[in-house]
């Protein structure tokens, strides 16, 4: 699961990795305003934490949903994180299992 590591003051939140940089960045405009989403989106600190994979599965099964969305699950709740998502049926699954969702 990759987590977004911000500077003090700034709420860390994790966020699914399947959500395609499109979608995330919103690419719809000029060139100019492509090549700057891509600089913004590049400059987040990332790191990599590891995750309970059999605990991730489990949570995926309980809740109905794919298997990398109980990582993501899996992830907010072994490092204390909200979740900031799009997907409702992973929000409520968030909810559900005590995630609290960072909103937009």
């Amino acid at each position: 699961m990759i987590l977004a590591e911000y500077p003090a003051g700034r709420k860390n939140t994790a966020s699914p990795s399947s959500i395609s940089c499109r979608q995330e960045m919103g690419l719809r405009g000029s060139a100019a305003d492509v090549q700057q989403a891509w600089a913004s989106y590049q400059s987040v600190p990332v790191r990599l934490a590891p995750i309970a994979a059999g605990r991730a599965v489990n949570l995926a099964l309980e809740s109905g949903l794919y298997a990398d969305d109980g990582y993501v699950l899996e992830t907010a709740l072994a490092e204390g994180l909200a979740l900031l998502t799009l997907d409702i049926g992973l929000a409520r699954a968030a909810q559900k299992v005590g995630v609290k969702l960072q909103e937009f």
